[in-house]
């Protein structure tokens, strides 16, 4: 999930590092939701991420393209999507906020898109 030399093995230090990043709110959310799915999975020590093979079209490689300043303390962060057979390329808006805790920090407002959605 994390490069090795980040020494992340646990649930907890994956949540430790989405929380330098993300609001906690965010980060419980998202990490509850992918133990239950089991899309993440804890066994011996080590964390996995599981892989799933998906029917149709699935993105292959994705991007943050550019940040949009929508005024107010919103912003909007714009991923591109790499989509096959020919590689062309999607984008997908993801409304954001600054989080309380620091200003620097970005947080993600889930927009109910899933990893077929794209």
């Amino acid at each position: 999930m994390f490069p090795a030399r980040d020494g992340v093995y646990t649930i907890e230090q994956v949540r430790e590092k989405f929380l330098a990043v993300f609001s906690e709110e965010f980060t419980d959310k998202t990490l509850n939701a992918a133990i239950a799915s089991k899309d993440l999975l804890e066994y011996n020590g080590n964390v996995y991420v599981a892989y799933r093979k998906n029917r149709g079209k699935t993105s292959y490689n994705s991007w943050a393209d550019h940040v949009r300043d929508d005024g107010a303390g919103k912003f909007t962060v714009v991923m591109g999507v790499s989509m096959p057979p020919d590689g062309s390329t999607v984008y997908v808006e993801l409304p954001t906020e600054k989080t309380r805790q620091a200003s620097s920090y970005l947080r993600i407002i889930p927009t109910g898109i899933g990893r077929n959605d794209v």
